[in-house]
């Protein structure tokens, strides 16, 4: 049988006509067959074309994914893995065209200015050291606004998502720390300090500093007293605190200040005339079912904290419709944890009246271990009916190794 090629056209053989774009073969080869086999033929040639064509859609859709993720790559933000960071200077820092103090300066960067920062890319850790006013520190890659150029770290401290939330008290402690600043300079700052029994709230300014050839601690925490002496604790306040004594005769054990349950202890403010507590004080005490015993003491599991107003009820009135009762466990991120040993309970650090209400007002401190540890700031003034306190501020801090 004698063969010859021409374009499938579409007409007279049963087959699709072929336009620009059409999934069709650009030759085909024409033969004497009856229509319904040619039509057969035609649908295989044209399923397999198909198939083909969309194998080779699925490639090059693959290919065009890849390429741009490489582009995403190429253009990743150098700052998505950075730290943010916040001016401690009281004079502001310059942020520089270049990693050196000669560089001209873009812009200054007031007190507590937040800036995200990043390791300079290309560049070794050795060629980005320097010392600046005797001040070890490194040049880093920093970005204000849609303004990037280099921040000397030595004037700025790492922060967290914590200090970006509004508060209205904070508690942090004085001295160097490695962890993040519970500071928001907008608030009103006190100390409490302690001569002999007696405690006071007193206004002070707050300063954060990085120490000279300190490699340890991340900053520093002084106030315009430290030179004279340090404080037992700062508390800021979004609103002005009465600067007033706050405990006429402190009671705390210093050496086993947590409760074990079962144990209860006397909370009252003591203004140092009052002879009665019926309305300012309640008992602290610990609820738990002890599972074992280890070096270090039982092994607890339920372990709570909680109020109570019931003996000071006892002993003063016969109103037992008064009778008040709070448990304070939800304040305490460790009450997590299963089992709970001595060493990680919450200790009483400080009690008395820091809001001016003649109430006491409660501080707890949690050790983890060699870690470092968690104070607990419990207000009285901002308490929910029916209740002794509110949990308004916790701080964890770090030990630096």
């Amino acid at each position: 049988m004698n063969k010859h090629r021409s374009a499938n056209t579409g007409f007279a053989s049963g087959g699709v006509t072929c336009k620009l774009g059409a999934l069709c073969p650009p030759q085909a080869e024409s033969v004497q067959v009856d229509p319904p086999r040619r039509m057969l033929q035609n649908a295989r040639q044209l399923l397999a074309l198909a198939v083909s064509q969309n194998i080779m859609k699925i490639q090059l859709t693959i290919i065009a994914l890849l390429l741009s993720l490489n582009i995403t790559f190429s253009q990743e933000d150098p700052f998505i893995n950075g730290q943010t960071m916040r001016i401690i200077m009281n004079e502001g820092v310059d942020l520089k065209t270049e990693p050196n103090l000669t560089s001209e300066t873009l812009l200054r960067l007031p007190f507590w200015t937040e800036v995200q920062t990043t390791w300079v890319r290309n560049r070794s850790f050795e060629d980005m050291l320097d010392t600046i006013n005797g001040l070890p520190g490194i040049w880093r890659l920093a970005r204000y606004s849609d303004t990037v150029g280099y921040l000397f770290d030595g004037f700025v401290v790492e922060v967290d998502t914590n200090v970006n939330r509004f508060k209205d008290f904070r508690i942090i402690i004085e001295g160097g720390s490695c962890a993040f600043p519970n500071y928001d300079p907008s608030l009103y700052w006190y100390g409490v300090y302690r001569i002999g029994r007696i405690d006071s709230l007193i206004r002070v300014e707050i300063e954060i500093e990085k120490r000279l050839n300190d490699e340890l601690a991340s900053f520093y925490i002084t106030t315009n007293r430290s030179g004279d002496q340090y404080s037992l604790f700062l508390i800021g306040s979004s609103t002005p605190l009465t600067e007033q004594v706050s405990n006429h005769n402190v009671q705390i054990d210093e050496y086993f200040p947590f409760l074990y349950p079962g144990q209860r202890k006397e909370i009252g403010y003591r203004d140092g005339t009052r002879t009665s507590y019926r309305d300012s004080s309640f008992d602290l005490y610990a609820t738990a079912n002890v599972t074992g015993l280890e070096y270090y003491g039982p092994v607890m599991k339920d372990y709570s904290l909680r109020l109570t107003n019931m003996l000071t009820l006892s002993l003063y009135s016969n109103e037992a419709d008064m009778l008040v009762t709070q448990d304070i466990s939800d304040g305490f991120e460790v009450f997590q944890y299963q089992l709970l040993t001595q060493e990680l309970l919450p200790r009483l650090f400080w009690y008395g009246d820091l809001d001016n209400d003649l109430k006491p007002d409660l501080i707890f401190l949690t050790w983890y271990g060699t870690s470092g540890g968690r104070y607990t700031l419990f207000l009285s003034s901002i308490a929910n009916e029916g209740e002794f306190l509110k949990m308004v501020d916790s701080w964890s801090w770090a030990i630096c190794h």
